[in-house]
């Protein structure tokens, strides 16, 4: 993954040996995650960190952003 920030369907098939149209569905759930916790969801890419801790917990995590992602009002800034 190098470099990269976000993971796109593509990158998310080749990672995983699945079509990108399954992996577009991946895609679309995890931002469906993110949005429902109140995260920023840009269409068509998750960022590598979440879709990581998502894939390290066979993506059965109910959330995966426990303390990475709050308000910037919380944040104390």
């Amino acid at each position: 993954m190098g470099n990269k920030w976000y993971m796109t369907a593509e990158d998310i098939a080749a990672d995983l040996g699945i079509d990108e149209k399954e992996a577009g569905r991946l895609l679309r759930n995890l931002g469906e995650r993110i949005k429902r916790k109140g995260g920023c969801y840009i269409a068509g890419r998750v960022p590598v960190s979440y879709y990581q801790k998502m894939k390290d917990t066979d993506f059965m995590s109910p959330d995966g952003m426990e303390a990475d992602c709050c308000p910037l009002n919380q944040k104390g800034f």
